[in-house]
């Protein structure tokens, strides 16, 4: 399985924490916009995966959710593809600076 975005591409793919933690698809919950009214994109308010089937799963059940790709590290909430048929990324990025 693989997500992606639809004409671009950009990716996911699981990336590293800091501390040393096993890397994680990160998604971040379409809720986060709630409280502000502005996105919040730190590493408190994600829910990560191990597994990209998971992650598709809470994609589906929780529209306007976005999701960390690469290249660029971009979170992007719209245009994504879940391709059930693709082989999944074997690739890990580096750690993602928090406040990206």
């Amino acid at each position: 399985m693989k997500i992606y975005q639809k004409e671009s591409d950009r990716e996911a793919i699981r990336f590293r924490y800091r501390d040393g933690a096993d890397p994680k698809y990160r998604v971040f919950p379409e809720w986060r916009f709630r409280e502000s009214g502005v996105p919040r994109n730190k590493i408190q308010d994600e829910v990560a995966f191990s597994c990209i089937r998971h992650r598709a799963e809470f994609l589906l059940r929780h529209p306007g959710s976005a999701i960390r790709l690469y290249p660029g590290h971009a979170i992007i909430p719209a245009d994504l593809v879940i391709d059930v048929d693709a082989d999944e990324p074997g690739q890990v990025r580096d750690y993602v600076d928090e406040s990206d």
